[in-house]
């Protein structure tokens, strides 16, 4: 069966690289601003800026069970060469996310002006906190209104083109913080500020592209379709379910600490898991291309082809997310002194939150695209179910290490990392199995083997260069992380490469002139 949504390796990894370079500026960004801002505020002007995002992470609850299906349906039906379909269901759910979005403006700006009865915020930082609570939900609900205008790009692959205007929002993020911070002073409230007006370009610019790339992203109303309602949220409740497994994980940690410890506590465990949360973003992000391919593969009923990308895709992020996590967990003390200065002593626990947290990612990434596959096969409920069981798990032994055991920041990390192994080895890891017919041992073999073992090397590696030298530079620093990223790079490349992996690299070897061979089809 023919599909309108190309299933080109190329082009996936093509929009891969784009999101790499757009992210990559993205932390970029993210760490200057954090490292400038915590080494010239209070502990607890910063903590507002995790505390409220906390808080925000929520806010999309009520609409998730709305948009959550728009993308995997309006793929679908593209892929059909449906456009009226895509009309069909932009029309109808357009109605629903404007009436949705501006009841979460009304009652977001009135919990706005009540946020400290909430969350424990210090009395001269109340009015702060009302402003950046207020913008942060302004800039929800525009997108939210947004959302199915701007699936052009998604739809028709052009990551690279979102990624262009992804970056161009950022150099207005930097510029308008800035000016800010050189006009207005030092406070965590700009942050919040440049953000808004970043997303704000970013939507208006993506949705007019978004429009041009797919005409038929256009609202009707006499294209509302009840009938189309019920698939769309249904599937929408579930991916609601898998959502709030996430924004649990995300943000009971500061949540829990901001109510049972200190400011210090909060700010502590945010700082320790910068590296987390932006390791897995990057990754995550790095395999939304495929998404449509993989709904291409179902709607023309490539089951097996499904089943060895999802191999590879854990195989693939294994790699780029242990690439970068074993030498930041093994020299993260060094890397906190370094980063934090004369504030270290205040946050020296952020080095074994971080540790702790990295830890966990050869369970969850060897996994790394059954969200995907369950997406793409509209089986979102066991998914579902699975991650919130283990995040009730998760709140549960929080409250007690970090309430109960008083262990602070490093409690909520164990607290995460215990229940993730948890999640993984008795739920994650038999549902891709069974949803996709494959046995443990080719799983083992084509997954996990090959994905663990450069990060295994890579630790003894990493450990026994830090007994040696305990970097207290920068330069030092950047010297040992290199050393024990070669070392992982030498070891994959040398004993984990898969074929289809060899003639990949070949490929690209070739397009650089450093090689020639000839290459076949991450999705063939």
């Amino acid at each position: 069966m023919a599909t309108k949504v190309e299933i080109s390796k190329r082009l996936v990894l093509i929009n891969s690289a784009g999101t790499f370079g757009t992210r990559l500026l993205s932390v970029s960004v993210f760490v200057w601003v954090q490292q400038y801002l915590l080494r010239r505020i209070s502990p607890e002007e910063y903590s507002l800026l995790p505390i409220l995002a906390a808080v925000m992470v929520f806010t999309p609850l009520v609409s998730i069970a709305l948009t959550g299906g728009i993308a995997r349906y309006v793929t679908e039906a593209y892929a059909r060469g449906d456009e009226r379909r895509v009309t069909q269901i932009v029309s109808t759910m357009f109605p629903l996310l404007l009436g949705t979005a501006l009841l979460v403006l009304a009652g977001g700006w009135v919990f706005s002006w009540y946020v400290d009865s909430v969350v424990t915020i210090a009395p001269d930082r109340v009015w702060d906190a009302r402003i950046m609570m207020a913008l942060m939900v302004f800039t929800f609900a525009f997108r939210l209104s947004a959302t199915p205008f701007r699936l052009g790009t998604y739809v028709r692959q052009r990551f690279v083109l979102q990624n262009a205007i992804e970056f161009g929002s950022q150099l207005v993020f930097l510029t308008v913080l800035f000016v800010l911070l050189y006009a207005g002073g030092t406070h965590v409230m700009w942050v919040v500020v440049s953000n808004a007006i970043m997303n704000l370009c970013d939507v208006l610019v993506l949705t007019t592209v978004s429009r041009r790339l797919v005409p038929s992203l256009r609202w009707k109303i006499r294209e509302f379709r009840r009938d189309l309602v019920k698939p769309l949220t249904t599937f929408g409740g579930w991916t609601l379910v898998s959502h709030i497994a996430v924004m649990v994980r995300t943000a009971a940690a500061p949540l829990f600490l901001n109510k049972l410890t200190s400011a210090v506590e909060v700010t502590s465990f945010h700082v320790g898991s910068l590296a987390d949360r932006q390791i897995s973003a990057f990754v995550n992000r790095a395999f939304i291309p495929v998404q449509p391919a993989l709904i291409a593969m179902h709607t023309t009923g490539q089951k097996e082809r499904m089943a060895y990308t999802y191999m590879r895709i854990g195989r693939l992020a294994m790699w780029a997310a242990l690439c970068v996590a074993v030498p930041l967990a093994v020299f993260g003390k060094e890397f906190f002194q370094l980063y934090l200065r004369e504030t270290y002593s205040m946050y020296a626990s952020a080095g074994v939150v971080m540790a702790i947290l990295l830890a966990y990612y050869p369970l969850l990434y060897a996994t790394g695209g059954l969200m995907r596959i369950s997406i793409a096969t509209a089986q979102i409920r066991p998914f579902a179910l699975i991650e919130i069981a283990g995040q009730l798990a998760n709140v549960g032994l929080m409250v007690y290490l970090v309430g109960y055991m008083q262990l602070g920041a490093i409690g909520a990390a164990l607290s995460i990392f215990s229940t993730g192994v948890l999640t993984s080895l008795l739920g994650l890891w038999p549902l891709g199995l069974r949803m996709l017919g494959l046995g443990f041992n080719q799983f083992v073999r084509e997954t996990l083997w090959p994905g663990l073992v450069p990060a295994l090397v890579g630790v003894i590696a990493c450990t026994g260069l830090r007994v040696l030298v305990r970097p207290s530079s920068w330069l030092e620093w950047a010297a040992c992380c290199a050393f024990g990223m070669v070392i992982y790079c030498v070891t994959l490349l040398v004993f984990c490469l898969r074929p289809a992996d060899s003639n990949d690299l070949r490929r690209i070897l070739a397009k650089i002139g450093l090689a020639g061979s000839k290459g076949n089809s991450l999705c063939s």
